[in-house]
């Protein structure tokens, strides 16, 4: 058994408050329990028997004519229980036969007088006759009980099958107090026990459980007893057996084999039970605990038995904790548990580092948590750890802050003694009816959860940096938040807003969320969400969006789309450059088409088209008006440029490229240096996110002929600091006012200026009609572009001058099914592709199935993929190979709800344009190819 200091208090989550855990623990005669056994000279005195406990039974037994009558009447009574109750000597406590005391028992508990206690039969057992015949007759009473067979009906039965459901709770406690005599009973007494229940015939299953109760220190019983419950006792997984056995636990290994039969529902209904066997085993449970929370699909249910883990004083329970952080809930309960002993917390935490990104991150966030609420201890654990968990934590360290704290008297009164602190109806005949601060509150203040206590977060710094909120200031922070909804902040925070370091205020909020991310997003807690929309700034957008981005294949749909709306709220155009993104590339359909429709509201406001509303919404990133960007570290100097896919690097002052931009030296100006460090990295990150988007954008722009007018072009795509360099790198025409042919092709010079094929000066007429050109527009010039990009060294940022291009047959323009792709079969995978080419899936129809591939054409047409078996909405990524049955062109109104119709329909290939049918036969060759 593992050290532990109260393995019964760390059970007490389990039940009310109230409940005397340690005085339920039924002791056992080996002292495993906590009672110390071995016969009458142990010290220990034997607990005696009641001395009214005969009356009572008689009294109790005494009204139950009637209800013998019934019993003895129904047909579901068993026949040799009836028998009993007519043999002589039936309701004598000195004459029965230890099954005619069970039977009585059972009548009594049935139809018990109001406050009667079941301990008191078992008591007039032992005082009648003596604790062998208590024990032989309390096994008895395991076999049968009696109850009402169907609900509502009058009659009672006396019966065996499914008895170990019937009045359970009364007859463990009546076989509770037998065992605590059996505990301290003298040897001889103690040994003519066991001969009795030895002596039993054909005990049943439950009384075989009950005697492993009463004689837990005989644990080969409980070993023979836990292989026939597997075969036979599926019905017995809950309810009396299995609380016996529960109690009778001795050895951690047997609490495991329990934990793999038995449901843990029987720990909150058997409190005495749980109260004994985590008395006995100790730490030792925790496998058994484990197998337990593991087999719940319920997160409450699962989180209560994990806080059963939280008082047990081992590294293994706080590492079988860690080991289950992909459960919904996990991290609230392990911070739980490093805050009951926070040396072990500190130092496993910052040795722990899985490989799954989502649990090392959800570490990350509990190791700063954990730290941030006992950095001191953090210090001392320090020094005994290894070289990278040490790493870990002195970076943590380093970041809390230790700034000293405001005097009370310094801050405004909302912080130090706001209104909520005062009772409702003082408030109101002090302060004015309608003072914001007073009106706005609720009417009652909600509790703060320990994760957005101030111990758990990091210091909120004035303006000025130089003094800190005290923890109290702080706490009142958080309930302001606490009570406001997004469309109503309480008044106070503005007092915030002002009083606190932007920044600060900023990274508090963020680990205020990251905190309520840790405890799995309690969806009644969300005000942390909330925080960021008055809080958040660019980099909280850039933290966030990647989340958003996540959620729904998390199962957080409805979380995603609220984060939409706190992008928004945040404002500015890095939200909205993410919001846009998200609109245009995200795997999740709900999550993207909530985002077109804000882009769509925001165009509209705007009076453009998502398109053109997406052309102003790429960011300049800080670059200059050359599109350049110089890092200054004060004596020395870098320049930014850009690959063909926008991976920034970086040069010296020689025009040196370099592998990475050098940290910060010791010679370096110390401000400039760090500052333009960052810069570097900031940019970065927002290149990364920005970068594959734009080049798709610009791609799927040429597939689905996109023309710009003169000053759109030159304004939002060759004048902007950072597409031009994806600008200069693409073949563009300037096409006929139809669209029909190309007038001039050319090329963006790094100049800026324009050239053609020619290599010569181009002046882009006024009147132009812009657009990327596909190699089909330029076929008769395409060897010549290619070989000035060659000359040029220039790259491509997706294939252009060197795209494949294809060409329907004349029978297949003719034709309305296309059959060159029928029959074929391809990845599920791979036709999900599609969808980053512009085709979409169909809407879900019956049960969320979505049986086709759209491709959406220039006057209501579609080219429709019909597929087999199809994807489902739910789950389209597990989805297996994909058969393309058939391939046509159809109108918006052949689609209904999410069927398509192509029988008649008269619409041939022919309606495509060579470029349009070229990139369709491309799509569907890539697809479909090996």
């Amino acid at each position: 058994m593992g050290n532990v200091l109260d393995p019964v208090d760390a059970a007490v989550g389990l039940f009310d408050k109230g409940f005397d855990l340690r005085g339920l623990v039924v002791p056992r005669r080996d002292g495993a329990a906590g009672a110390v056994g071995g016969g009458a000279d142990d010290g220990v005195e034997p607990t005696a028997p009641g001395a009214d406990a005969i009356a009572a039974f008689e009294r109790a037994f005494a009204g139950l004519g009637p209800t013998i009558d019934l019993v003895q009447s129904h047909d579901g009574t068993a026949g040799d229980l009836a028998a009993a109750i007519r043999e002589p000597g039936f309701g004598d406590p000195a004459a029965m036969t230890p099954r005619q005391a069970a039977v009585a028992a059972a009548l009594v508990l049935f139809d018990a007088p109001k406050g009667f206690q079941a301990e008191t039969l078992a008591e007039a057992w032992i005082a009648a006759r003596g604790v062998p015949f208590a024990a032989v007759a309390a096994v008895e009473l395991a076999g049968f009980a009696v109850w009402r067979l169907q609900k509502g009906q009058p009659v009672p039965a006396l019966r065996r099958t499914d008895s170990h459901q019937a009045n359970p709770q009364g007859r463990f406690a009546i076989a509770a107090r037998v065992r605590r005599h059996l505990a301290v009973a003298p040897d001889a007494g103690y040994a003519a026990a066991l001969a009795d229940v030895d002596a039993l015939r054909t005990p049943t299953l439950t009384q075989n459980t009950a005697i492993c109760f009463l004689f837990p220190e005989r644990t080969a019983r409980f070993d023979q007893q836990m292989p026939m419950m597997r075969r036979h006792g599926n019905n017995e997984r809950s309810g009396l057996g299995a609380w016996f056995l529960l109690g009778a636990v001795t050895t951690g290994d047997q609490a495991l084999e329990l934990a793999e039969w038995a449901g843990s529902d029987n720990l909150r209904q058997c409190p005495a039970a749980t109260a004994t066997v985590f008395a006995t085993v100790g730490t030792d449970l925790v496998p058994a605990l484990v197998s337990w929370a593991e087999r719940h699909w319920d997160a409450d249910a699962r989180a209560r038995i994990q806080r059963l883990l939280v008082g047990l004083d081992t590294d293994e329970a706080l590492r079988a904790l860690l080991g289950m952080l992909q459960h919904r809930g996990t991290g609230a309960v392990l911070l739980e548990a490093a805050a009951r002993y926070p040396e072990r917390g500190v130092r496993l935490l910052a040795e722990e580092m899985p490989q799954a990104p989502a649990a090392r991150a959800a570490v990350e966030r509990l190791l700063r948590m954990h730290v941030t609420g006992y950095p001191n201890v953090a210090r001392a654990v320090l020094p005994e750890l290894g070289s990278a968990a040490g790493a870990r934590l002195g970076k943590l360290l380093d970041a809390v802050e230790q700034v000293p704290l405001a005097e009370p008297e310094t801050l405004p009164e909302l912080l130090v003694s706001p209104p909520w602190e005062h009772e409702r109806k003082t408030v109101k005949a002090t302060l004015s009816a309608d003072d914001p601060l007073v009106a706005a509150l609720p009417k009652t203040m909600p509790e703060l959860p320990v994760w957005a206590e101030p111990s758990s977060l990091p210091q909120l710094l004035l303006a000025g940096r130089g003094r800190a909120l005290p923890p109290e200031a702080v706490r009142n922070f958080a309930l302001m938040l606490a009570i406001s909804a997004p469309d109503t902040p309480y008044p106070g925070l503005a007092t915030m807003g002002e009083l606190c370091d932007a920044r600060s205020l900023t990274e508090f909020c963020w680990a205020l969320f990251e905190n309520w991310q840790t405890a799995d997003y309690p969806s009644k807690r969300s005000f942390p969400f909330t925080a960021l929309r008055w809080f958040g700034d660019d980099d909280t957008v850039r933290r966030l969006s990647p989340l958003i981005r996540a959620w729904p294949g998390e199962g957080g749909h409805a979380r995603a789309v609220t984060g939409l709306d706190v992008l928004a709220a945040i404002g500015g155009d890095t939200a909205l450059i993410h919001l846009y993104g998200i609109s245009q590339k995200v795997k999740f359909k709900g999550l993207k088409q909530a985002a077109q429709r804000r882009i769509a509201a925001t165009a509209e406001e705007l009076r453009l088209t998502r398109e053109q509303l997406g052309d102003r919404l790429v960011p300049s990133l800080g670059l200059d008006d050359a599109g350049a960007l110089e890092l200054d570290y004060g004596p020395r100097r870098f320049s930014v440029f850009f690959d063909e896919q926008l991976k920034p690097g970086v040069r010296d002052e020689s025009g040196k490229q370099l592998k990475a931009l050098p940290k910060p030296g010791a010679k370096d100006d110390p401000e400039l240096a760090p500052a333009a460090y960052q810069r570097f990295s900031g940019l970065k990150k927002d290149v990364r996110t920005l970068a594959s988007d734009q080049i798709a954008r610009l791609e799927l722009a040429m597939v689905a002929r996109r023309r710009w007018a003169k000053p759109e072009f030159e304004d939002y795509l060759v004048g902007h600091p950072l597409l031009r360099h994806l600008v200069r790198r693409l073949v563009w025409a300037d096409f006929q006012a139809d669209d029909s042919k190309v007038r001039t092709a050319f090329r963006v010079a790094e100049d800026l200026t324009y050239a053609d094929v020619d290599d010569e000066p181009f002046s882009l007429p006024d009147d132009a009609v812009v657009g990327l050109a596909h190699p089909l527009d330029v076929a008769e010039d395409l060897p010549r572009w290619s070989e000035i990009f060659a000359d040029y060294e220039i790259l491509q940022p997706f294939q252009q001058l060197g795209r494949a291009v294809f060409a329907l047959t004349p029978e297949e323009a003719e034709a309305q099914m296309l059959k060159r792709f029928e029959g074929l079969r391809t990845p599920g995978g791979k036709v999900l592709g599609l969808e980053r080419r512009g085709w979409t899936r169909s809407a879900p129809a019956d049960a969320g199935s979505q049986g086709y591939m759209l491709r959406a054409l220039p006057g209501g047409l579609t080219v429709v993929i019909d597929l087999d078996p199809g994807f489902n909405a739910g789950w389209a990524g597990d989805a297996g190979d994909q058969l393309f049955r058939e391939i046509w062109i159809g109108r918006a109104e052949h689609g209904h709800t999410g069927y398509w119709r192509h029988q008649g329909q008269g619409v041939p290939f022919s309606v495509l344009d060579p470029v349009t049918a070229s990139e369709i036969l491309r799509d569907l060759t890539e697809v479909t190819s090996a």
